[in-house]
């Protein structure tokens, strides 16, 4: 769900932001064009799940029920001055990242998450050192390195020849040149991490010359890359946090167990998805 689920927001997962940040993509136009696609495959997948699991389903206890009922949210809440903070410093960047790229400055999501990180981080001065250690380093260091190599396959000319070698397959036409977007791209993630396949293609995408050819091709991209990512248990970061998790509380998932619904479920999003960007594909006019 967390994979699928991701693709209408530029903050959604991180490729979405990598890949947005090489393209220009608009933040309000994934919101537009992916929204309706996100809740699709929810009302597809529900269904399909509930249908799965039907028979592990047990009857809880009723003091667990009413032990729930009585949970007042409020009491979650250690500091209102943090909590309205927080709501504002959301509402700042939904409303950046939606209409910041259009106004005359052109304010990148960058622009406008940093600072609004770094005024909630002097807020919460005194846990400034709880926070920064909970940040994802690993990771951070991990797109420094990936960016690096990236500028390094640019600068030897790879990219350019990737680029090259894609754009003589599909040619002029679109339908394919979108459909070759979504696949291949999904098929790459399955077994790589969707990052770096994001980072290597994401210059590909918005070169002049595919988007002549067809403009939805950013967006199949982040398509592709989110859906790919849970073919296999391997694809995405949100796969492996769950599968441990899991295992550390006794339940662990097989990677068999994984394939019967990720890799299903995987198989007919990337077959709505596709009909769904050649429809938006039309609508644009290529």
């Amino acid at each position: 769900m967390c994979n699928f689920a991701s693709i209408p927001s530029i903050v959604g997962a991180v490729p979405n932001l990598v890949i947005a940040g090489v393209t220009g993509l608009e933040p309000g136009f994934l919101f537009i064009a992916f929204m309706p696609l996100a809740i699709i495959l929810l009302i597809v997948t529900l269904p399909i799940m509930l249908h799965q699991y039907r028979a592990s389903f047990g009857i809880t206890d009723e003091h667990r029920v009413e032990a729930l009922a009585r949970i007042d949210p409020a009491t979650m809440i250690t500091s209102k001055r943090d909590f309205y903070a927080s709501i504002i410093a959301f509402a700042v960047l939904f409303l950046g990242f939606a209409i910041g790229p259009s106004l005359p400055l052109e304010i990148t999501p960058p622009m406008v998450a940093l600072p609004v990180a770094g005024f909630m981080l002097v807020l919460s001065h005194k846990r400034a050192n709880k926070f920064l250690t909970e940040v994802g380093w690993d990771t951070v260091f991990f797109l420094v390195g990936i960016f690096g190599l990236v500028v390094a396959l640019d600068i030897t000319g790879l990219v350019d020849d990737l680029g090259y070698w894609i754009q003589a397959v599909v040619g002029n036409d679109a339908v394919f040149a979108t459909v070759f977007m979504i696949w291949i791209p999904a098929l790459l993630s399955s077994f790589l991490d969707n990052l770096p396949v994001s980072v290597l293609l994401a210059p590909i995408a918005s070169s002049p010359e595919l988007l002549a050819v067809s403009p939805v091709l950013p967006l199949a991209l982040i398509f592709a890359v989110n859906v790919g990512g849970y073919l296999t248990p391997l694809g995405a970061p949100a796969n492996i946090v769950t599968i441990s998790f899991a295992e550390k509380e006794g339940d662990r998932i097989s990677f068999l167990e994984f394939a019967k619904m990720g890799t299903i479920l995987a198989l007919i999003h990337l077959a709505i998805g596709s009909g769904w960007l050649l429809l938006v594909n039309f609508l644009m006019g290529a």
